[in-house]
């Protein structure tokens, strides 16, 4: 009798501890489901608000990969590759910019060579000269339309290398154009508007400075439409455009050249053909190939462009039947531990005529080098770099350099620029040059 009167007890006591967890447990769930969907009614009324915070967003990284000075052509290709990393994401606008602000000192040998000097004085004949200059303000943005569709465009002012204290570009669209391709699903792509021209490689290492190929041949932006291949390290593009449409600056003096043309920045064109200067009549084709090989980064280049913007002469100086000039470019860069160097020559395939100059081909290298290091917890940079082109003689510059990110995304740094020219048998002009440069990108 007691034993049964003991199992009912504990047969009541389980049923009882039941009924309690069943309710501490249906109440816990009524209290997920109230949770739940107080979420689901915030996210519908807030649904708008949400979608625009993910659609624009901001990257440094991005802006920097496609405006710094130092990156030469073919960035189109550093778009696809982010896109294929998935740091610009599909379905959203990415927005960001640069400004560089720029103190500038220059110094001539001779007053008489005062029209070489980096800095216009508004005194005749003044070897010393210096000013500020806002070099750089551009807003630029990239959209990623869907998974094969990206747009890219650049806005700014822009006077650096201009020797004038007051000329400037104005608000102006650098570059705008359309990219169509996805690297994780083919090696092709396309793209067409207003850029930078794929052909040679253009890089520097300097800060400021632009070495003397890429004034003569790697300053070409304009309207193009092309197609390109990347695949295990291997990438060409083939380039169409328009003749005589190509914006290109000139900075390079020779003894035969007028001023006009070459003491002052002065616009000129990539494409030769004047009777042709409407049509489709130009090109250019670019191929690198490069890999990591045992932890040393290298990559190697060539191109070949149909049309430049100096004339085909004959030896005697007359110009031939046909006014094209090509040119072809050599490139290499090697980078290993924290040490990169580069080396690019570029040359045209026939005779031109500068100036009063005598009839030879126009033919430019670069050769930098820079090591890269940690400074108080900073990334740091020193560079140095030797450019040279020649024509009836050879004008040179060298160029060192160094630059701390001071501050998150803002570098700053100094760079020293000697540059000399062959004015004549008699005289060379040499100007020494110093630049203080504050570059943030955003």
């Amino acid at each position: 009798m007691k034993l049964k009167t003991v199992v009912a007890t504990i047969s009541l006591l389980t049923a009882a501890a039941a009924v309690t967890a069943s309710a501490d447990s249906l109440a816990a769930l009524n209290a997920k489901v109230d949770a739940l969907q107080k979420q689901v009614s915030s996210l519908n009324s807030g649904s708008s608000s949400s979608a625009a915070g993910n659609l624009v967003r901001f990257n440094a990284a991005a802006s920097e990969m496609m405006l710094n000075n130092q990156g030469g052509v073919n960035r189109e290709l550093g778009l696809l590759k982010a896109r294929q990393k998935g740091t610009v994401a599909n379905g959203t606008v990415t927005l960001g910019g640069q400004a560089q602000m720029d103190a500038i000192y220059s110094h001539v040998n001779q007053a008489a060579n005062a029209k070489y000097s980096n800095v216009q004085s508004n005194s005749t004949g003044n070897k010393n000269a210096s000013h500020l200059v806002v070099s750089h303000l551009d807003l630029d943005a990239i959209a990623a339309v869907n998974s094969w569709t990206t747009v890219y465009a650049d806005f700014g002012v822009a006077n650096i290398g201009n020797k004038s204290t007051t000329a400037s570009t104005g608000v102006q669209l650098n570059q705008g154009y359309l990219l169509l391709g996805n690297l994780s699903q083919s090696p092709i792509y396309g793209f067409m508007g207003k850029k930078s021209l794929d052909f040679g490689s253009f890089q520097t290492v300097n800060i400021y400075f632009a070495p003397m190929n890429r004034e003569l041949f790697g300053s070409a932006v304009g309207n193009q439409v092309g197609v390109g291949y990347d695949s295990h390290g291997f990438n060409t593009t083939l380039t169409v455009m328009n003749g005589k449409q190509m914006s290109q600056n000139w900075n390079v003096p020779f003894s035969g050249a007028t001023t006009q043309t070459f003491s002052t920045t002065n616009p000129s064109q990539i494409g030769t053909d004047t009777n042709n200067a409407n049509q489709i009549n130009n090109f250019a084709l670019n191929a690198t190939y490069g890999m990591n090989s045992n932890g040393v980064d290298w990559n190697v280049g060539a191109g070949y462009l149909n049309g430049t913007a100096f004339t085909a002469n004959n030896s005697d100086g007359t110009a031939k039947s046909s006014s094209r000039n090509g040119a072809w470019d050599l490139n290499a860069n090697v980078s290993v531990a924290k040490f990169t160097v580069l080396a690019e020559y570029t040359a045209t395939t026939k005779r031109t005529v500068i100036g009063t100059g005598a009839a030879k081909k126009l033919s430019a290298w670069n050769l930098g080098g820079m090591y890269s290091f940690p400074l108080m917890g900073k990334k740091s940079d020193v560079s140095l770099s030797y450019s040279a082109a020649k024509y009836d003689n050879t004008n040179s510059q060298w160029t060192a350099g160094f630059r701390n990110e001071t501050f998150k995304n803002v570098w700053m740094g100094l760079e020293y620029n000697y540059a000399k020219t062959q004015v004549s048998t008699a005289n060379d002009a040499k100007v020494s040059s110093l630049v203080f440069d504050v570059r943030t990108f955003f």
